[in-house]
Formats: structure tokens, C-alpha cells, sequence
């Protein structure tokens, strides 16, 4: 049943809809709140909107539970919006979560979904008593008025009772949404299933709308060499879906580095450190933390938080937001570019565990785990060493995660194209093969994409990764 039947459900039409029970079970709850019973549809179920509001620093005494929409504005900073659903009968956690709201605004920055307490009430709360939104957990797809958009919220939802968000958008314009007062109330959508209780990542299940994206980079080597020398990647590339006309932007590795997370090499021609190359403006990793989402650099080897300078096997020309020395970004970096660890500890393991991967998301491996001064066969052995751990992770087992695997540049041989390999759950099995011309900047472009950012710098005009690999 398509998505526009939730509106269309009543209670006469339960009947004729047993057939459709093997699909999933719905939970409907009608707005005085009075149960509607189990519904067959094949998007999944639909749990209690108990209450919902919305609260305005320019009246912070004065409450808006009865309103027909729900406003945010300015971070968290001028309106912010809070939705709670019951989540009951189902016996196990959901395999999925979404929450659907129907925009009333048309906008590029999309809405951001904090988990938050429960302690609030649809008449009573304000914006002097509000409860703090906590982490984002993720974003809504682009906001089109009159169109629903939709967020992933599986990791917010793991077990039966009252569940809480926050929305909030750094838009500086208001953006609105339908209240359950309104004509098209928020749902939370719940497809039945054990959340990540698979191990498995090559056992395929529908992939989830993508919200974080990691990257890790392979250094100086071509397609060809990539695809004969690292036989675990060639076989996910075979597994998933890979890049066959993806080249870097310059030679040597710095500007690439740049390309991909700034969308421009910014003039630079060498590799020379930071000092040398102070960069103004946002790179995606400050988009990320500027709308409320979340960024990070996992450095193997790095001796410290965003360090400026080369260290061992640690390499600064390979961690391009040690270069983005603005007030902010530098701050940023010193916050959240931190060494990777190991995959039995330390951050990047952590986070993958936890499932809280970062929305922006860059992995660098030392100097010879990126085959920069050790071989193809051991960088391919360090791949293996951690994608299996990263795949079968809850932020990828739910869909929210992408992960591409790419090389900085070439070794001078094939006009610098490289082998761009594109892990997803909606691609695990599809042998998909991309003969679009791409480059580091529809990699940039990707990431602006995930976090619903403007396009930065060359992004704007580069060829489109999302479409291309067709992410959902």
C-alpha cells in the first residue's frame, strides 16, 4: 500500500485488508487517540502521535500545543519543535524507524532530529521550560512544500514505550510542518525487526535513506592496480558497486585531499604543511557541525587532536581540515579530527559500535596501511581488518551509512583514474557498475547532499554521485 493510504485508512476497511497482513503490522492510532487495530502495508507501521509542539525564544512563556504546524528557525537558538509517539505491540525492535513530516516550507537546509526527554507536556510546554534536544541523530531528505520528507530514527527507537524528538533546522527562515493538528500529521514509521541483529552485511535488507557518509583513501594508485592488487576491495567493489571513469583533480595528494572536502584545490600544488597553506571558508566538516549535524576525521597514527604537522606515520597532507585555519574550522578540527585507533579500540571503533558515525565523515590511514609507502596487499589487508566491523555496525546495518573507499590519485599512469568503490545496504548485491564521469567533486557534492548543505565551490557544477549510484 502506498504511502498516501495512511491518510485513506478507516475503520470499515480493516477488514478487506487481512490479506496484506504477511506484509507488516501497522499500529494506527486515529487523533482521539483510540485504537484502529493491526493493518496490513508494505511501508511498515505507524505509532501513536501522543503530542507534539512547538516553542518561541521571542515568547518564552507562551505555549503553542494547540497550533496547526510546527516551526523551527535558527538552530536551537529561536524556535525548535518536540513530537513524542507510544510505540507499543511490537515485541522487538524495529528493523527501521522513520519519522514523516508534511512540509510546508520549500528549502536546500534540511531539518535536523534530536532525540530529547519525554517530560514535557502538548499544553504546558514553553520555551522557559523545554527540555534540551540531545545528539542529532539524523536529518530529513530536501524540504518541498506540501511534499512529505523523511528522517531515519531507527537508533532512537529500541523497545516498546514513549519516544521523544527535537526538530531543528539552521535555516534562518522559519520552516513549518503539519502538526497533528494539521491535515497531515507527523508519523513513525516502524518496519518490524530485530534492529542490526544481523552480522551479516552481505544478508540484504531494504537499504535506509542515507544520512552519514564515511570516506577512506587509498594513496597513489590507478584503477587497474587497485582492482589487481587488493583483491578484498575488487570483490566488494563486485559485491556493491563501483566507479569505472572516476579521476582525482591534480597530482600530488594534498589537493585532492582539499578537493574532496573543501570542493576546490584552493591554488595549492604540493604537500607542503599547514603553515604553508592556511585555507579560509567551511569545509564539509563545518557545514556538518553549522547545521547541528555531526563531523569527524578518524587519523591513524595522528599523535593528537588535529595535528598541524608530520608525525611518524601519521601524514598532515592527508587530513585536509588541519588546513582550514578560520576561527570556527580550526576550532572544529581541534574537537572532532581525532586519531582513528584500532579496530579492537579507540574512536573510530567506538563510534561504529555505538552507532553514532559521524554525518561527515573522513578515515585516513597511516602512511603504510594507505599503501603510500607499504604495499597494495597490505592496504588491502587493512581494509579487510575493518570494513567487515564497520558493515556490520548498526549506523550501516539500518542504511543511514554510506562508505566510500577511494584513491587520492594515480601513479602518473592512466590519466588519474582511480578505483571509487560505494558500500550501501540498498547496493549489497547489485554488481552495480558506474560509467559516469566522476570526480573528487562529486564526492564533495555527495557529502553536501547527505547533509542537506549548499554545494561548496566546484561541487555545484560537478557530476552527481548520488544520482549516478542511485543512494537513496
Amino acid at each position: 500500500m502506498g504511502r498516501a493510504a495512511y491518510r485513506r485508512i478507516r475503520l470499515a476497511s480493516i477488514a478487506t485488508l487481512g490479506c496484506l497482513l504477511v506484509l507488516g503490522v501497522v499500529l494506527v492510532l486515529t487523533k482521539d487517540r483510540h485504537d484502529i487495530g493491526p493493518v496490513a502495508t508494505a511501508d511498515g507501521a505507524v505509532a501513536t502521535l501522543m503530542q507534539d509542539a512547538y516553542v518561541n525564544a521571542g515568547t518564552p512563556a507562551v505555549n503553542y500545543g494547540a497550533a496547526p504546524t510546527l516551526q523551527q528557525q535558527a538552530s536551537r537558538t529561536t524556535q525548535i519543535s518536540y513530537l513524542s509517539f507510544d510505540v507499543q505491540g511490537i515485541t522487538e525492535s524495529p528493523a527501521r524507524a522513520v519519522l514523516r513530516l508534511f512540509s510546508r516550507s520549500t528549502g536546500s537546509t534540511r531539518t535536523s532530529v534530536s532525540g530529547t526527554s519525554s517530560g514535557w507536556t502538548e499544553t504546558g510546554i514553553t520555551w522557559a521550560n523545554r527540555p534540551a534536544p540531545g545528539s542529532p541523530i539524523s536529518t530529513t531528505g530536501v524540504l518541498r512544500s506540501g511534499q512529505w520528507t523523511e528522517a531515519d530514527v531507527t537508533a532512537a527507537v529500541t523497545a516498546t514505550g514513549v519516544v521523544s524528538f527535537a526538530l531543528t533546522t539552521s535555516a534562518t527562515a522559519t520552516r513549518l510542518a503539519d502538526s497533528r493538528e494539521g491535515p497531515n500529521p507527523p508519523q513513525l514509521v516502524l518496519t518490524p525487526g530485530a534492529a542490526g541483529s544481523s552480522a551479516n552485511p552481505s544478508n540484504p535488507m531494504p537499504g535506509g535513506h542515507v544520512t552519514k557518509l564515511l570516506t577512506v583513501v587509498v594513496e597513489n594508485h590507478s584503477l587497474s592496480q587497485m582492482t589487481a592488487g587488493m583483491p578484498y576491495l575488487d570483490s566488494l567493489a563486485q559485491r556493491f558497486a563501483y566507479a569505472s571513469n572516476y579521476t582525482a583533480i591534480r597530482h600530488p595528494s594534498l589537493p585532492n585531499y582539499l578537493a574532496i572536502v573543501g570542493g576546490s584545490a584552493f591554488g595549492v600544488t604540493d604537500n607542503n604543511p599547514p603553515s604553508s597553506h592556511p585555507i579560509a571558508g567551511d569545509s564539509i566538516f563545518d557545514q556538518a557541525l553549522a547545521r547541528d549535524l555531526t563531523a569527524a576525521t578518524y587519523a591513524e597514527s595522528m599523535p593528537s587532536n588535529c595535528a598541524l604537522t608530520p608525525s611518524g606515520a601519521y601524514a598532515v597532507k592527508h587530513n585536509p581540515w588541519a588546513y582550514f585555519s578560520d576561527p570556527t574550522p580550526r576550532r572544529n578540527c581541534q574537537n572532532a579530527d581525532v586519531p582513528a585507533g584500532t579496530p579492537a579500540s579507540g574512536n573510530l571503533a567506538s563510534d561504529a559500535a555505538a552507532g553514532r558515525l559521524p554525518n561527515a565523515g573522513l578515515w585516513i590511514p597511516n602512511l603504510c596501511n594507505d599503501a603510500h609507502d607499504c604495499s597494495l596487499s597490505i592496504a588491502d589487508n587493512y581494509l579487510e581488518s575493518w570494513l567487515p566491523q564497520l558493515m556490520a555496525a548498526p549506523d550501516f546495518q539500518t542504511g543511514r551509512l554510506a562508505i566510500v573507499v577511494t584513491a587520492d590519485e594515480d601513479n602518473n599512469t592512466s590519466v588519474n583514474r582511480v578505483l571509487t568503490v560505494v558500500l550501501h545496504r540498498s547496493l549489497d548485491g547489485s554488481r552495480t557498475v558506474v560509467n559516469t564521469a566522476l570526480t573528487h567533486y562529486s564526492l564533495t557534492r555527495l557529502y553536501d547532499q547527505v547533509l542537506g548543505a549548499d554545494l561548496l565551490r566546484n561541487a555545484v557544477t560537478a557530476p552527481d554521485m548520488q544520482a549516478a549510484f542511485k543512494l537513496p
